[in-house]
């Protein structure tokens, strides 16, 4: 039995390494701007993190769906701010060299799924409030 499954990880490991080596064999430039981002979010990402749980903990919503409200919003944040704050900049440059710009082809403010995502997560933060802390949330915000 215990064979068995040894042999079934083994091939399972090497299914998937073809399987990766086939998907991402041609340069995608998705791929390579979060290959890039990579180092920039694992050094940043910490306090963000530790800011947006101190947001959400009074949130009346079970725990997982803010775990997952949390990894989104810093990754998109992160995701952000090295597009348009790290990565054609000296600090950029440290972190992983020399880029060349090249044509923007996923300018975040004109994507409609950006578009639709934030619409989703402003609702869901939105109805995290409570209705009588409404008020008071957008006057604090503005």
């Amino acid at each position: 039995d215990i064979a068995s499954l040894s042999s079934f990880r083994v091939a399972d490991d090497f299914g998937l390494i073809g399987w990766f080596r086939k998907l991402f064999s041609r340069e995608n430039p998705r791929v390579r701007f979060v290959s890039d981002s990579a180092y920039w979010l694992y050094i940043a990402h910490l306090p963000l993190i530790q800011i947006i749980q101190y947001w959400v903990s009074d949130w009346p919503l079970p725990s997982f769906i803010k775990l997952i409200f949390v990894c989104i919003v810093t990754t998109v944040l992160l995701l952000l701010s090295y597009r348009y704050f790290i990565r054609y900049t000296v600090i950029g440059t440290l972190l992983n060299g020399k880029r060349l710009k090249t044509y923007d082809q996923f300018n975040l403010l004109t994507n409609k799924s950006f578009l639709w995502l934030s619409i989703f997560f402003g609702v869901l933060i939105w109805s995290g409030i409570e209705p009588k802390d409404r008020l008071t949330w957008v006057l604090e915000a503005g």
